[in-house]
């Protein structure tokens, strides 16, 4: 058989992500420790690289999953499996646009959906 995938083995795009931080103020007043805490959402990019391809086939038909690894990291990482609709393809100035708007809406996203089976 021959399968065609709609992308190949070192195909490198950028994802988005946006990290909720946690803050501690301490402040004391009157001899009393006053702690404030409050979050912050931080836009953030990553650019991945598709390192293998898995094809699998079944009754209920045939799907493709990528192996991916965060280029800036080390190689001592495990690879991340998403399926095909779950690869977001952006670029540079796209992934931040993207993780912008999820800081502005004080929302997290790590760039998969949670509900999807891998």
């Amino acid at each position: 058989m021959n399968f065609v995938t709609k992308y190949d083995i070192g195909h490198r795009y950028w994802a988005a992500r946006c990290i909720k931080r946690v803050h501690e103020e301490e402040m004391e007043l009157d001899g009393r420790i006053w702690v404030r805490t409050y979050f912050t959402y931080e836009p953030v990019i990553k650019e991945k690289e598709i390192v293998s391809i898995e094809i699998r086939s079944g009754k209920r038909g045939t799907s493709v999953i990528y192996g991916t690894l965060n280029v800036s990291e080390s190689y001592s990482e495990l690879q991340r499996f998403f399926p095909e609709k779950n690869i977001e393809n952006y670029t540079r100035e796209e992934a931040m646009e993207v993780a912008k708007e999820y800081a502005e809406n004080c929302e997290e996203h790590f760039g998969i959906d949670e509900d999807e089976d891998v």
